[in-house]
């Protein structure tokens, strides 16, 4: 009678390929690998873990054929379905969902709460004057109108120590304005600092330090130092350049430092002309003849 075929194994030889064994219901592990070792001339060693190699898989295969299926209709009803017009989701969606509803509730909660209404800063933007410094953060608390007007009076003031083209005020080219005696005693302290440390600052450099001067001050001098241009009475001689404005100053300051600079160059080029001793010899052509 022959039995049912239940299992195949390859098992791979020592010397080189490979054969396969063939179990049937009625076989005995260890007759099937006594029969392969003779067939293959393999030493009795190797009975003994090609019998277990045997049992091992018939094992697993009975093992597999005990496990019941589940039904389809199982399978479906617990798989992850998304929602559609005419589905509902799945139960392990919705049960996920309320999980994740969950956790985010729990976190809030956690969270510390603020009823003040948040409002953006831009410290770069807000601390930049146009005359491009950087102010510090508490100068807002200044009136706005009161700190240009300090700032125009400290331009002026740039303006009449003469600085160079490029903005600077040096020690070198450094002339006196034609102020009054008391404000010269007032800012003597900045002209001797230039003087000794050889510094060459420019106009935020030159606003910092009149600000360092003014903190030393008493109200009556500090009002003769900010006193601005625009009043009848102002302290300064040059009046007429504190009613132009700042582009008209900026104009005037470039123009004057052209017209320096081309003073400079033609002297130059006239002292080049005295130093040059080559003098040309101009021979004469007939070329008429």
């Amino acid at each position: 009678m022959n039995s049912k075929e239940i299992l195949q194994l390859t098992i791979e030889l020592p010397k080189g390929g490979s054969d396969i064994i063939v179990v049937h219901e009625v076989d005995e592990p260890i007759d099937l690998a006594s029969s392969f070792c003779k067939k293959h001339n393999l030493d009795t060693k190797n009975l003994e873990s090609l019998t277990n190699l045997i049992e091992h898989n018939i094992d697993l295969l009975i093992e597999a054929e005990k496990t019941p299926e589940k039904e389809k209709f199982h399978l479906v009803k617990q798989a992850v379905v998304l929602p559609s017009r005419n589905r509902p989701a799945s139960p392990q969606l919705i049960d996920q969902a309320k999980q994740v509803c969950d956790a985010l509730t729990k976190v809030q909660s956690r969270r510390p709460t603020s009823t003040a209404p948040t409002q953006k800063k831009y410290p770069e933007r807000d601390n930049i004057s146009r005359y491009g410094i950087k102010t510090p953060s508490k100068a807002p608390r200044v009136p706005q109108k009161r700190y240009y007007d300090k700032l125009d009076q400290y331009f002026t003031l740039f303006e009449l120590f003469g600085p160079n083209a490029q903005g600077k005020i040096s020690p070198e080219a450094l002339t006196m304005p034609a102020l009054p005696h008391t404000m010269i005693q007032i800012i003597a302290p900045l002209i001797e600092e230039l003087k000794s440390a050889h510094k060459t600052i420019g106009f935020s450099d030159f606003t910092q330090a009149m600000d360092r001067i003014l903190s030393t001050l008493e109200d009556n001098t500090k009002a003769l130092l900010l006193e601005t241009n625009h009043r009848k009475d102002t302290t300064f001689s040059a009046s007429k350049s504190g009613k132009m404005t700042l582009y008209e100053r900026q104009m005037l300051l470039r123009a004057k430092n052209e017209e320096k600079l081309k003073e400079k160059r033609m002297v130059k080029e006239n002292e080049e002309l005295r130093e040059c001793k080559f003098t040309p010899h101009i021979r004469a052509n007939n070329f008429l003849r």
